[in-house]
C-alpha cells in the first residue's frame, strides 16, 4: 500500500493478529486483537501482513491531517514520518459499532494535548501529576503512562525541556540576566538551573548570556 497524501489513520484491530511496517523504518508494529492505533502517514509505503487462514476483523478511519496538526506540534511530523498512539480496548466495546471503539484513542489523545497545554501555561509553577490528572479528568497512572506514549517523554521531562528552551530564548533576546531568566521559568536554585542548562546545551548560561551581549 502506498500513501501519498498527509492524513491520520485510526486503525482498529477488533479480531485477529497481524503486523505492519513503514518503508525506511526498521520498527515492525504488532497489531493485536483489541488494539487501536493512531498513525500519521504522508508519502510513504506501508507493508501489512496477517496470519494465513486466520480470521481478521479490521477497520480503518482516515482523517485529513490538517484538522489534527496542532496536536502534533511537539512531535514534529514530517513527510514520511509515522507516529504511533497504541491503545487497548475491550472488544465488547466494538461489538456493536466501530465508532464506539474509535472514540477511545481519539478522546484520549485530546486529553493528552489538553495536559500539554496546561503545562505550557504553568511552566513556572506546574501542577503535580495528581493535580494535572484531575484537571483533565484522567487517572494519574494513565496520564503518566499515556503522556510518555504520545510525547516520548515523562511529564517531568517535558516541563524541564520547555523551561530550558524558554530560558534559552529569554537569554538570546538579551532582555533578562541569567538569574531573572531562571526565576521566570521556575528555577529558584541558580546552581541547579546552570547545571541543567549546561548539560542540555553544552554551555554555561552566564557564558551564553555574555556571548549574546557581545553580538
Amino acid at each position: 500500500m502506498s500513501v501519498r497524501y498527509p492524513h491520520l489513520e485510526l486503525a482498529l484491530n477488533i479480531e485477529g493478529n497481524g503486523c505492519w511496517s513503514a518503508e525506511g523504518q526498521r520498527r515492525e508494529i504488532s497489531s493485536e486483537s483489541g488494539s487501536a492505533q493512531l498513525v500519521y502517514f504522508n508519502d510513504i509505503r506501508i507493508r501489512a501482513e496477517h496470519r494465513k487462514n486466520k480470521r481478521i476483523l479490521h477497520a480503518e478511519l482516515r482523517m485529513d491531517a490538517r484538522l489534527w496538526r496542532p496536536l502534533f506540534l511537539e512531535l514534529e511530523c514530517s513527510d514520511g514520518a509515522v507516529l504511533f498512539l497504541l491503545r487497548r480496548f475491550d472488544r465488547s466495546q466494538a461489538s456493536g459499532s466501530c465508532a464506539t471503539a474509535a472514540e477511545l484513542p481519539v478522546r484520549w489523545l485530546g486529553q493528552a494535548a489538553f495536559s500539554r497545554d496546561i503545562l505550557l501555561q504553568t511552566l513556572a509553577q506546574p501542577p503535580s501529576l495528581l493535580a494535572l490528572s484531575r484537571k483533565i479528568s484522567l487517572n494519574d497512572y494513565k496520564l503518566k503512562i499515556g503522556f510518555k506514549e504520545v510525547f516520548e517523554m515523562t511529564v517531568f521531562e517535558f516541563v524541564r525541556r520547555q523551561r530550558l528552551e524558554k530560558a534559552w530564548v529569554l537569554l538570546e533576546n538579551g532582555s533578562l540576566n541569567v538569574s531573572q531568566a531562571a526565576s521566570l521559568v521556575g528555577y529558584n536554585n541558580f546552581s541547579h538551573f546552570a547545571a541543567l542548562f549546561k548539560k542540555t546545551y553544552g554551555v554555561n548560561p552566564s557564558n551564553y548570556a555574555r556571548d549574546v551581549a557581545k553580538t
